[in-house]
């Protein structure tokens, strides 16, 4: 039987108010999802906002411009 490959997982723990966690608790007790589920929905809704998106776009951006030396050599071992 072949192995089934998975994606690489980060392990992330946040700290947050009681009450988003017992709205979480409760939306995942309604919806039948898991709270990781819910998180990472919230997340990636959150992350694709367009202003999001520009940020991290500008961001990189600014970073090649500061590493393009680096970047430059590594590309060409």
């Amino acid at each position: 039987m072949a192995a089934v490959s998975r994606p690489e997982v980060q392990q992330l723990t946040i700290r947050m108010p009681r009450e988003l966690h017992e709205a979480m608790k409760a939306l995942s007790v309604a919806t039948g999802k898991s709270a990781n589920e819910i998180t990472l929905a919230a997340l990636r809704d959150y992350l694709s906002e367009e202003g999001h998106r520009k940020a991290v776009d500008t961001y990189f951006k600014e970073a090649r411009e500061v590493y393009r030396v680096a970047l430059d050599k590594l590309a060409h071992l």
